[in-house]
């Protein structure tokens, strides 16, 4: 604390000025300055934010008829369906796993997804049962990972309807890790009312 003699346009401030705080002690006008916030974060805490950031981001992206499956989760609950997306799919992020994008609405059921790196910048998706029947469709999504804090968009490919396996992802950048999630839908995308639940894989695109 330093106490100095102030020209009497500044006698009586009990205010900040810039970085000096003054104020008011024993009648008399002190001042001092502010010190700079500490802003350390340990690496658990960076990748929490980054968890939550990604996960956040992943469900703006999200078409109506996926997040009408997690409201629909949460009508039994006080939870909105965004918050039974996150909280359901925290863990999963933060360990670099593949989390659970939609929930299955309709009673669509689900394809079993495999997939591996192709030539590149591509990634060849393997799904079973296959081809898809009763004019059904499947989408692909896929999202770039990694543990920073960037933007990460969540793109789609609708494969059409009764689509066959495989199916390819072209135009990636080589040799990155992408999450890559297959959902059965009754229409094209664009008018889908109804889901599948989704399966995931974490793999890297071909060099």
């Amino acid at each position: 604390m330093a106490e100095i003699d102030l020209n009497p346009v500044f006698q009586g401030i009990r205010n900040k000025v810039g970085k000096m705080v003054f104020y008011r002690r024993n009648g008399e006008t002190c001042m001092r300055t502010l010190g700079a916030a500490k802003k350390s974060s340990t690496p658990a805490q960076i990748m929490v934010r980054t968890a939550f950031s990604r996960l956040v981001e992943t469900w703006r992206s999200l078409p109506g008829f996926i997040q009408a499956g997690w409201n629909a989760l949460a009508k039994s609950s006080k939870k909105t369906g965004f918050n039974m997306f996150v909280s359901g799919n925290f863990r999963a992020c933060y360990e670099g796993r593949a989390i659970a994008l939609s929930r299955q609405t309709g009673g669509i059921a689900p394809v079993a997804l495999s997939a591996a790196a192709g030539s590149s910048g591509e990634i060849r998706c393997e799904f079973a049962p296959a081809p898809l029947t009763d004019g059904k469709h499947l989408v692909v999504f896929y999202q770039r990972s990694g543990d920073d804090n960037s933007d990460r968009p969540l793109a789609h490919i609708d494969f059409g309807e009764n689509a066959a396996s495989p199916a390819a992802i072209t135009g990636l950048e080589p040799g990155a890790a992408y999450s890559v999630y297959a959902v059965v839908t009754d229409r094209a995308y664009e008018e889908a009312t109804a889901v599948s639940e989704s399966s995931g894989v974490i793999v890297s695109s071909g060099q």
